[in-house]
C-alpha cells in the first residue's frame, strides 16, 4: 500500500499518473475531505471510478442499510474512494486496510 497526495484541484498530469498506476495493477482509492458529489466528479475526471462512499460508512454511521450491512474491509475493497473524510479518519482507514 502506498499514498499519493494530489493537489486540489488535481494537476494536469494527475489523470495520467493514476492511469499508469492502474495499468500496473495498483488498486487506486481516493480519500478526500470534499463532499461526496465532488469526490465522484473528481474520480470520474481522473479515470478512477465513481463508486464513492461517505465517510460515515467507514465509521459505522451510515444511514443506508445496504452500506451499513457491508463489513468495513469489504467496503474499502469495493469502493473507488471515500468523501468527507477528516484527516484522523483517513488514518483509521489505512489501519483497517493494513490489518
Amino acid at each position: 500500500m502506498g499514498l499519493l497526495p494530489l493537489f486540489d484541484p488535481p494537476r494536469h498530469d494527475s489523470a495520467e499518473t493514476i492511469r499508469r498506476a492502474l495499468d500496473l495493477g495498483v488498486n487506486v482509492k481516493m480519500i478526500t475531505g470534499d463532499q461526496l458529489a465532488i469526490g465522484k466528479e473528481t474520480g470520474r475526471r481522473l479515470g478512477m471510478g465513481t463508486n464513492m462512499y461517505p465517510s460515515s460508512s467507514l465509521l459505522g454511521d451510515s444511514k443506508d442499510p445496504a452500506i451499513a450491512s457491508i463489513p468495513v474491509d469489504e467496503l474499502i475493497e469495493k469502493a473507488d474512494g471515500f468523501a468527507g473524510v477528516f484527516p484522523g479518519n483517513g488514518i483509521n482507514l489505512l489501519h483497517v486496510k493494513l490489518n
